[in-house]
């Protein structure tokens, strides 16, 4: 686990205007918390389509041929104990660098 941290050191630690962490997420359950984490965000927002899901799952799954020479880590940024982002970074070993 990393920490990514906002704070100022003259704001005593009860009163920081936030602190977040980042968790690596490695393995199966891992990819369910992060395909979670965009419909628990915009719950109850009428205007949200998850359109993605289907292209998501593709790529992070083990499933896809795309896997083979890639390389993926996903990432959950939490606030206390809400999640507040989520990202994944993708190494494509075919890609010249």
């Amino acid at each position: 686990m990393f920490f990514i941290s906002h704070a100022f050191p003259w704001v005593s630690e009860s009163k920081r205007i936030f602190c977040m962490t980042g968790e690596l997420l490695d393995d199966k359950s891992g990819y369910k918390i992060f395909s979670k984490i965009s419909s628990d965000i915009y719950a109850g927002n009428k205007y949200y389509r998850g359109t993605e899901s289907g292209e998501e799952k593709m790529l992070l799954t083990r499933g896809s041929v795309f896997l083979s020479h890639t390389e993926i880590k996903m990432f959950i940024i939490r606030d206390g104990n809400d999640h507040v982002a989520r990202f994944a970074l993708i190494d494509d070993h075919r890609l010249a660098d």
